[in-house]
């Protein structure tokens, strides 16, 4: 199956800082603004899973979509124009959406969908990690027209050491460690709107699962407008989670760590001049930690067993760490 890869991604994984070889920040999240995909939404199938590695871990009940420009022919799933409202893609040109909330006409039973996804290193203890995602409500869903738009209050972001799943699409019974504002009402349909928060590891944490984990059918809604039966279906996107961990050293290209020949076709000599190297990793645009070896020495040779592409590498020495950017050819 064909992936498909494009420029913002590395925006979106790196954070650059000191010039255009160093990053000062790791995006934890792999797809973060779901560019990457194995099938082009409507092509027989439709779920968060077409975008890699995003799932859906409601598996008997809800189906969260995927969205993206390359659905021309489906217009359902079409970016900017779909059928729950009209948006154009944070950054990147597609994007997730799920019911954050709705109510089962038949049963009167809460309805949420949920996305989830493992993320690309596991947290450690103690550290703080920086979490963003957004968020747009979509402006109505011609799918569901027996239904009256709704925004809610809350969106939140779980961690967990594993994979959560339900066979149903209940409410998620877990309290996530960042939500929006409690009663401020994410109604906007003309933008995104971001959701942040810090989140002190206990240590153990890959996944992370996105949604409006209230239960309550009541404390969580404003009405905007009056069909029939509450529904609010909201776009996400550009999700990230970084260390962020006050008092880690960083070095400057002036501590002397280069990296020759750079482009190369696979071999790369990593030299510092002043302190001993511990540590190497690698890491792809999506933020997928690739290589790893520990070593105490100045100098270390690299054979990178990977596509021709841009990656990034994070050096750990004795004084501190540096991250620099290379090109596989």
């Amino acid at each position: 199956m064909k992936r498909f890869f494009y420029v913002c991604l590395i925006l979106l994984s790196f954070s650059f800082g000191k010039g255009e070889e160093a990053f000062a920040q790791t995006n934890l999240v792999p797809n973060p603004s779901f560019e990457v995909y194995d099938t082009c939404p409507g092509l027989g199938v439709r779920g968060i899973e077409n975008a890699i590695p995003w799932l859906n871990p409601s598996t008997m009940g809800g189906s969260p979509d995927y969205m993206n420009v390359c659905a021309i022919s489906t217009p359902d799933f079409y970016v900017p124009s779909n059928s729950w409202g009209f948006e154009y893609a944070h950054s990147g040109v597609a994007y997730a959406g799920l019911v954050a909330y709705a109510v089962d006409i038949q049963y009167q039973t809460p309805i949420r969908e949920y996305i989830q996804v493992k993320l690309s290193d596991t947290l450690m203890v103690g550290k703080n990690y920086c979490v963003s995602f957004y968020v747009s409500l979509a402006d109505n869903s011609t799918n569901h027209a027996a239904y009256k738009q709704v925004a809610i209050t809350e969106m939140g972001l779980y961690f967990s050491n594993n994979s959560i799943t339900a066979n149903n699409w209940l409410p998620l019974p877990y309290t996530p460690q960042v939500n929006s504002p409690a009663n401020v009402y994410l109604n906007d349909t003309a933008n995104w709107v971001q959701i942040t928060g810090t989140y002190s590891a206990l240590g153990g944490e890959k996944y992370i699962t996105i949604g409006n984990f209230k239960g309550n059918n009541t404390d969580t809604i404003t009405i905007i407008n009056t069909i029939y039966s509450p529904y609010a279906y909201y776009y996400v996107d550009d999700v990230s989670v970084v260390d962020c961990t006050v008092g880690v050293d960083e070095l400057t290209d002036d501590e002397q760590i280069s990296i020759y020949p750079n482009p190369s076709q696979g071999i790369f000599e990593v030299k510092s001049e002043k302190y001993k190297i511990q540590s190497i990793e690698v890491f792809n645009v999506l933020g997928e930690k690739i290589y790893k070896e520990e070593l105490k020495d100045v100098t270390a040779t690299i054979n990178l067993q990977a596509p021709p592409g841009v990656y990034f590498m994070q050096v750990q020495t004795e004084k501190g760490i540096l991250r620099k950017k290379f090109v596989k050819e």
